[in-house]
């Protein structure tokens, strides 16, 4: 496996660790600002829209997959790692409602599914569990509502915005007061802006498994059998019993193959395990297209339980000098780009 797929795994095992189940993060045209989540000063309010698109129109409609949790990203730690007097208010809005104006704060509409305290003591994910789960309407936009009036700085604190929304960044899809003078509804003004904190939605479920990565070889030639590793990873809050989860593995397009296994051993809660398919010939220049899928019973969403990845065989090197016209029109260019030098610059002619 590559460096960048040891990387995207550690992170998405970071995040998942913290906020396994069905997670919907909203991170597009990604950016960061201090003047979001908690403000800067004395008070903070705000209204952000995340759009129907963005979260997924069959996305936490029903009470068996409403909104559990929500997550902020902390970029740089502030002082003062614990907020008194936060309430989040949730709304369906229309689809339409994309953009906020300049507008009077108001509460009207809103379903408050959190009041209290939360504590955010480091840089990531910050965790949120709503003491009411909130139910989306299909085809309608989230509108979210925070409050946070303990009269207390936190300064230094910088949170990830997605900025803007699906349409474009610059879009206003948010608006917010932060002042030393206590907000009051239906007269304190909030100022338009494209800068919306960037969120996770989850949903947990008991039983949950997910395809998290598939590991495929390096890009070369093949003239021996490969193996390509399949990550199971347990998404729920229950153990998933030994052989209890059925791992399908295809390849097709230049090379095909099709293979099935169960999970050797109990994986519990937010582990994984590596399942090998061994034996794969790999032999024919092209791209593969390589899908895995799990099956296991009881499982609360079927939204992670598929991943489709490519990789590539490379052509055979036979005849030598290798000749490219630097001014081919070709797509990829180069097109020996698998035959790299030590320095990462390709030699050719």
């Amino acid at each position: 496996m590559n460096m960048k797929k040891i990387y995207l795994i550690i992170v998405a095992l970071l995040s998942c660790s913290a906020m396994f189940a069905q997670t919907v993060a909203i991170t597009a045209n990604p950016g960061t600002s201090g003047n979001i989540v908690i403000g800067q000063s004395n008070y903070h309010v705000s209204e952000s829209i995340y759009t129907d698109a963005e979260i997924g129109s069959g996305n936490f409609i029903t009470a068996g997959s409403a909104i559990q949790e929500i997550y902020f990203f902390v970029n740089t730690l502030g002082t003062g790692t614990t907020i008194n007097n936060y309430k989040i208010s949730m709304k369906n809005v229309p689809a339409g409602t994309t953009t906020f104006a300049n507008g009077v704060y108001s509460a009207a509409g809103y379903s408050v599914v959190f009041n209290g305290t939360f504590t955010a003591p480091a840089a990531g994910p910050v965790g949120i569990t709503l003491t009411t789960p909130f139910v989306r309407t299909a085809g309608t936009n989230l509108q979210i509502l925070i409050e946070r009036t303990d009269n207390t700085l936190h300064t230094g604190y910088i949170f990830d915005a997605a900025v803007g929304n699906d349409v474009g960044s610059t879009e206003l899809s948010s608006r917010r007061y932060n002042n030393t003078t206590a907000p009051t509804a239906g007269i304190t003004t909030l100022t338009a802006t494209n800068f919306r904190p960037a969120i996770a939605f989850v949903h947990t479920y008991a039983i949950d498994a997910e395809i998290l990565d598939i590991a495929t070889p390096d890009i070369t030639c093949y003239n021996t059998p490969q193996t390509l590793s399949v990550y199971l990873y347990n998404a729920g809050t229950n153990s998933i019993a030994g052989g209890a989860a059925t791992v399908t593995l295809k390849v097709g397009g230049a090379n095909t193959y099709s293979g099935t296994q169960t999970n050797t051993g109990a994986i519990a809660s937010g582990a994984f395990e590596i399942i090998n398919f061994t034996g794969i010939n790999l032999n024919t220049a092209g791209t593969n297209i390589d899908t895995a899928y799990v099956t296991l019973a009881g499982d609360g969403t079927s939204f992670n339980d598929t991943l489709v990845t490519a990789s590539v065989t490379a052509s055979t090197l036979s005849t030598f000098p290798l000749v490219e016209d630097a001014e081919a029109t070709l797509t990829p260019f180069p097109v020996f780009n698998y035959a790299q030098a030590i320095n990462v610059d390709q030699l050719w002619t």
